[in-house]
């Protein structure tokens, strides 16, 4: 199949098309972002880059038997005021997706994004053709990530839940955690930290910045964390009675995304690699869709 990926980021669905036994026979990557191209021509060097999506059009790519991408989602969320929505200078990419497929006319597409404004998910269903379907990482990982899926792919939306929960993620024995780009809080804070699970957040005072979505080693049983963050206050962390709180490190990052274990390893800064597996899709949905096809 030729395969178009737009805003493609790492390039996670050329392992989601590998992991649905697809056979890839040109796979075209428009991305901008240097650090996100450096990863994915680590691992995929046939990749074939086409810089940013507005210079993208039938004539450099040809047929197209799958078009696959997740425009920019940060004018769409429903975290936060938001105002401009698909009229946004980032979310407003959404066109170029639309320009392209119709103009490129796939067999197959698929476009991801997060749950939005009713309104606003209905103008992207309009313009797409198809309505959502809406699926949980949480039943492929040890995440809860929501997200939207348009896709002309006939997906059996009976899916059952893989069952990977926090303890089949994190490492609570390695002794070499404390390292560099991996923060801990000292136990003195930690014993005087206020969890309220009920809400998944835990308040460390005014001093310091709250860190949403801690989960405690006695509870990973049956819980999951919340969907990975960018590098920031809002990062995902993890309660230990071995390590108090401290971040994810990044190969459990990876391992919540599905990702294989090093593949961002190319990249030496750790907060870069932290955004650009946040960014990314949960591998092994776009695999179990794909493979619908």
């Amino acid at each position: 199949m030729n395969i178009l990926s737009l805003f493609d980021g790492i390039s996670c669905g050329r392992i989601a098309l590998s992991r649905a036994n697809i056979p890839v026979t040109t796979y075209f990557a428009s991305e901008i972002n240097t650090n996100a191209i450096k990863v994915s021509q680590h691992n995929w060097p046939d990749i074939v880059q086409l810089g940013s999506v507005t210079t993208v059009t039938k004539d450099r790519v040809g047929d197209v038997d799958l078009l696959i991408g997740g425009s920019p989602c940060q004018d769409l969320s429903c975290g936060g005021k938001r105002t401009n929505y698909l009229n946004g200078a980032r979310s407003s990419l959404f066109w170029e997706y639309v320009r392209i497929k119709n103009e490129c006319n796939p067999t197959w597409f698929l476009l991801e994004n997060v749950k939005t404004k009713k309104d606003v998910q209905d103008q992207i269903s309009e313009a797409i053709g198809v309505d959502p379907i809406c699926i949980d990482s949480a039943l492929f990982s040890a995440q809860t990530r929501k997200r939207l899926y348009w896709t002309n792919i006939p997906v059996n939306m009976d899916i059952p839940d893989t069952g990977v929960f926090i303890r089949d993620v994190i490492d609570l024995n390695n002794k070499t955690l404390r390292r560099n780009g991996l923060t801990y809080l000292p136990s003195a804070l930690a014993s005087t930290m206020r969890l309220d699970l009920s809400r998944n957040q835990c308040n460390v005072g005014s001093r310091n910045p709250k860190f949403n979505r801690v989960s405690q080693s006695n509870q990973v049983h049956h819980r999951k964390m919340g969907a990975l963050c960018k590098h920031g206050d809002n990062r995902d962390w993890i309660y230990t009675p071995e390590t108090g709180v401290r971040e994810l490190t990044i190969e459990e990052c990876e391992i919540m995304q599905t990702l294989p274990v090093g593949y961002t390893s190319c990249l030496s800064n750790i907060n870069r690699r932290r955004e650009l597996i946040g960014d990314g899709w949960t591998v092994d949905v776009i695999a179990y869709i794909l493979a619908h096809i």
